[in-house]
């Protein structure tokens, strides 16, 4: 559970030629160190609409867009993140209007445990606003 929100933003760009959009679970744990929540977190990208882009085509339209860069222009980007990233794509491209985020999903949490906030715990680590 190393990974905060700032993390999976800050190394998308780590990985371009893999997956871009990293993923992960996260756990919380009772005081005797079983599993009481889990919840997974992922880097995504936004359209300009709100929608959620699917994963596989976001890594496609970033790797195209990054793509067309010159060698010059993209090395500097080669270990940026998610937010740098598409704050550059956006910056330099009229047709690029996508924002990273970062999506949790898949809240489960142990019956006898549901309503004492285990969520809002899981949100609350992982740097994320609790609503």
């Amino acid at each position: 559970m190393s990974r905060t929100p700032q993390n999976f933003l800050s190394s998308f760009g780590e990985v371009l030629g893999a997956r871009l959009c990293l993923s992960d679970l996260y756990l919380a744990k009772s005081e005797n160190d079983s599993i009481v929540g889990v919840c997974g977190m992922e880097v995504a990208l936004l359209s300009p609409s709100g929608e959620v882009v699917k994963r596989s085509d976001a890594d496609k339209l970033v790797k195209r867009k990054f793509s067309t860069l010159s060698p010059k222009d993209r090395r500097p980007l080669n270990k940026a993140g998610a937010l740098e990233l598409t704050t550059f794509l956006r910056d330099t491209f009229e047709d690029f209007d996508y924002t990273a985020t970062v999506l949790l999903s898949n809240l489960a949490v142990e019956g006898e445990q549901r309503g004492k906030g285990i969520g809002a715990l899981l949100k609350f680590q992982r740097g994320l606003d609790v609503p």
